[in-house]
């Protein structure tokens, strides 16, 4: 069992990182044990009546646990059931009212279980009922990059996206760094306003840490990475991948509290490099031994992060002891620490990618690819030793 760290800290105003892990305390993972829990596969998608899944880039579902499958190939949502019946199709491919683009790889469900899609190309979010009606494209403000939200849709039906500017270059073009701040968008039925989070304090990005969709920026295979979730309690959860620390903040910038979990990185292994230059073969890139040159030596520890909007967060690890996609780590709002659950299967990600992940108090939503190379989407029910869910 690992053990863990945790601490809960409130503050008045910003407070750096390192400043506020100064309150925490150690102790065993077990002694901050609820009820335990553990996953149980409930059912799989794989395709639709017409065709496989091509790409799955994003899942949801909504208060009716209907589920909703962002295939970014088919530039299409499919929505399925309860019981995993298929449905219908929302959105078609395009740029125009009611399409979905390319550059879409997130999707959002509020409390009246509309669907919000953020699209980068046009900078706008679509609005759709969940039976596929088309309802509104309201503007995207600020420019999003490749910053996405978990439950980005709060239960005031507000959405929540990321602004990103950049205070400084180095001599070259290249960026030293890059500064992000909360963008809530409003949709009263009518019309629509966004509101900055001025007070949020600047999280610092590295290159290595978000891709500018707006230039040319290489691949950095297995690079840390920023993931964060919105906790639908006015507050996100934010992780850096290469250290298994998540910090809770509010959209002001209060730092409400800090888990850890020990973790030692895998390495990226002669399979992980042979990965790689497959990758380039199979495209016939000559820019492979670059790359493979520039591999660092550990992977990220965290694979994924997500909310079940009740304050809960939930962690995928990757350590050399942990494979990913195959244990969850739960934590409460306080930071109670629910434990480790294996999933029933393995999840294989997308090559090089996250693992595409939604939570309810219910279910987790995993998004994985076969071994064949199909994507599919599993609902894990979430079991209790008491057999409560």
């Amino acid at each position: 069992m690992p053990s863990n760290a945790s601490c809960r800290f409130l503050v008045a105003a910003p407070a750096l990182f390192s400043a506020a892990l100064l309150a925490c305390d150690d102790a065993p993972a077990t002694d901050r044990e609820a009820s335990g829990w553990a996953l149980e596969e409930e059912l799989r998608l794989t395709r639709t009546p017409e065709q496989e899944f091509g790409r799955v880039s994003a899942v949801a579902a909504d208060g009716d646990d209907n589920i909703y499958v962002l295939d970014s190939f088919a530039q299409q949502i499919y929505a399925f059931d309860s019981e995993g019946t298929y449905s219908h199709s929302i959105g078609r491919e395009g740029e125009g009212p009611g399409e979905i683009s390319s550059y879409v790889s997130a999707i959002g469900v509020g409390p009246d279980n509309r669907i919000w899609v953020p699209d980068l190309r046009p900078s706008r979010i679509s609005l759709f009922e969940r039976d596929g009606t088309f309802v509104a494209a309201i503007r995207r403000h600020g420019f999003p990059g490749t910053g996405t939200w978990d439950r980005p849709v709060d239960t005031d039906g507000n959405y929540t996206d990321w602004a990103f500017r950049y205070p400084g270059e180095e001599a070259g073009g290249t960026i030293a760094e890059v500064h992000s701040r909360p963008v809530v968008h409003r949709w009263d039925g009518e019309a629509a306003e966004a509101v900055v989070a001025d007070s949020f304090p600047p999280l610092e990005y590295t290159q290595e840490m978000v891709q500018l969709a707006d230039r040319e920026a290489p691949r950095s295979f297995f690079a840390g990475r920023t993931l964060s979730a919105l906790d639908g309690q006015g507050a996100f959860w934010f992780v850096h991948s290469r250290d298994y620390r998540v910090y809770r903040r509010s959209l002001e910038g209060d730092t409400l509290l800090v888990v850890t979990l020990d973790a030692e990185p895998a390495p990226v292994a002669e399979a992980d490099v042979q990965a790689v230059r497959d990758y380039f073969a199979r495209r016939q890139s000559r820019f492979a031994e670059g790359y493979l040159n520039g591999l660092p030596a550990e992977k990220p520890v965290v694979a994924a992060i997500f909310g079940d909007g009740g304050g809960n967060v939930f962690v995928l690890p990757e350590t050399s002891d942990v494979k990913g996609g195959t244990v969850v780590d739960a934590f409460g709002p306080d930071g109670t620490y629910w434990g480790r659950a294996e999933l029933p299967q393995p999840v294989e990600g997308r090559p090089f990618g996250s693992i595409e992940a939604y939570a309810t108090s219910r279910y987790l939503l995993l998004a994985g690819i076969d071994d064949s190379g199909v994507p599919y989407v599993v609902r894990l029910g979430i079991r209790r030793p008491d057999g409560g869910r």
